[in-house]
């Protein structure tokens, strides 16, 4: 259970555990579902359901499956340590907002190119898909390099976290 995000500084075990929880509080891991459960997080969701036409079930097992899987990896890490969305959480914020930009940056394309128009309606959201997807994973790299995250299962020593 991941239980304390820090930002990347080498940290020893014996200096964690003489932490007490007087001096931090330690999130606990949620589910991708939780941490989209805000509303400001539902509303911009919703925004980005509605720039695509698909139905609700490919909408639930491809585009809200995605989202949900991110925001449960990356949990409530901050997208940077001073500058945009530094706050707990940040990373998911800042991921929708691009999502949000990016996919409306993409309908001013004609996708397909030089299609048939007919194709170019039918098969548009497939061809945003993927840049959905790339446009969900451009900072995933931050919780591998940016950001160190420890936890500590309980009654247990605090253990780096490694994705």
């Amino acid at each position: 259970m991941l239980k304390r995000f820090r930002q990347a500084q080498p940290t020893s075990e014996p200096e964690l555990q003489s932490l007490t929880p007087k001096k931090l509080e330690f999130p606990t891991v949620r589910t991708g579902r939780a941490l989209l459960s805000s509303t400001n997080k539902q509303e911009l969701v919703s925004k980005i359901k509605r720039l695509f036409s698909v139905t609700k079930p490919v909408w639930n097992q491809h585009y809200l499956y995605a989202i949900d899987e991110f925001a449960e990896l990356v949990q409530e890490v901050p997208a940077s340590e001073i500058h945009h969305h530094s706050e707990a959480g940040g990373l998911i914020d800042h991921t929708l907002e691009a999502l949000h930009a990016g996919v409306r940056i993409s309908q001013g394309y004609i996708l397909p190119p030089n299609a048939k128009p007919e194709s170019i309606v039918e098969s548009a959201d497939r061809w945003r898909f993927p840049a959905f997807i790339a446009i969900l994973g451009h900072d995933i790299g931050k919780i591998v390099t940016d950001i160190e995250v420890v936890y500590r299962k309980q009654k247990s020593s605090f253990e780096r976290w490694h994705p």
